[in-house]
């Protein structure tokens, strides 16, 4: 008996490998595109000649370069802080000691007048109640 489902030489699926066949040059969306050449490191470096060694960064000089940079930004600081200040005042509008004081006045006399008309809306309302009674 022969095996049916064994496909002849000519139907058999090719079996992909690991190799350059398997990674080919077709993509996903069925196009062919050539690959990239891979430049040789010796076309692109000159290896007969030494690596040059870079000598380490003097501590001292980075260290003075850092402390120039951060006074300049402590100078910026400071001038920004000048600047915010200016802009609150202007903000405030020349707001003073005594116009304060009047408003503040002025706010506590606005409220006290808010709870006598709620005294008044509640005396009106038990008024009212009487009077209902009282018919």
């Amino acid at each position: 008996m022969e095996d049916s489902t064994a496909g002849t030489p000519e139907t058999a699926v090719p079996h992909e490998t690991n190799g350059d066949a398997a990674q080919g040059d077709t993509y996903p969306d069925g196009a062919r595109r050539e690959r990239r050449q891979h430049t040789p490191s010796e076309e692109l470096y000159d290896l007969s000649k030494p690596i040059p060694n870079e000598q380490k960064p003097d501590k001292t000089k980075h260290d003075e370069s850092v402390e120039v940079f951060s006074t300049r930004i402590n100078i910026l600081k400071e001038k920004k802080q000048d600047v915010q200040v200016k802009i609150d005042d202007a903000l405030e509008g020349g707001r003073n000691a005594e116009v304060m004081k009047e408003r503040d006045h002025l706010k506590s006399l606005f409220n006290k007048k808010g709870d006598l008309i709620g005294e008044i809306k509640i005396m009106r309302s038990r008024l009212d109640m009487v009077r209902k009674q009282a018919d």
